[in-house]
């Protein structure tokens, strides 16, 4: 059977202001704290046992929060952001003002990219295919990365069809717990900040 903990890294200020794709930001203080506070080792204790391999998202947050977890983790690109091209760094309102076609299509089509960076489609893709190789390590795996990554890991692990990451939330430092047995994929629980 294989485990997979998916942990959404701790906030940022671009997280905090609701951005698009923030950027390789650092974890502000609040951020820190609240990682410090969710996921520190208790008595020696990783609040996920014993992991059999930790891994990141290149994402400095992403980092950081795996080290404040008392945590080593091996990086890897399957597990960075949706990159949302000229979108990055801007709110919601603020791309619907800028692009309403744009939004109104990449709302409305998970293989559209109008923003010139990631389809919603391929960034699924791309997760379903790092979750798929799980299957081969031996112990827990522990995954520190973004909402979105968590939001189509769970999309493609019920079989859910792509569109549905849309009604599908995942807070910083939320962990969602996968299992993988014969019949498939199983979400075992999902907790964290509200």
């Amino acid at each position: 059977m294989t485990s997979v903990w998916l942990v959404c890294h701790a906030p940022t200020a671009a997280v905090r202001r609701a951005v698009c794709g923030g950027g390789d930001e650092h974890l502000d203080e609040g951020g820190r704290a609240a990682a410090l506070i969710a996921l520190a080792p208790r008595a020696g204790r990783s609040p996920f046992g014993r992991p059999g391999l930790v891994v990141s998202s290149p994402a400095l947050a992403a980092r950081q929060t795996v080290e404040l977890a008392g945590l080593e983790a091996e990086v890897t690109p399957a597990l960075r952001d949706l990159d949302l091209g000229r979108w990055r760094g801007l709110s919601w309102p603020q791309v619907i003002e800028a692009d309403p076609d744009g939004a109104a299509a990449w709302l409305g089509d998970p293989d559209a990219a109008p923003h010139g960076g990631e389809s919603v489609r391929a960034a699924g893709r791309r997760v379903a295919d790092w979750l798929g190789g799980t299957d081969e390590l031996l112990g827990p795996v522990v995954a520190v990365t973004h909402p979105t990554v968590v939001r189509l890991a769970v999309v493609h692990a019920l079989g859910l069809p792509v569109t549905a990451w849309t009604r599908l939330d995942a807070a910083p430092l939320s962990i969602t717990r996968l299992s993988r047995g014969t019949s498939g994929w199983r979400l075992l629980l999902t907790a964290g900040e509200r």
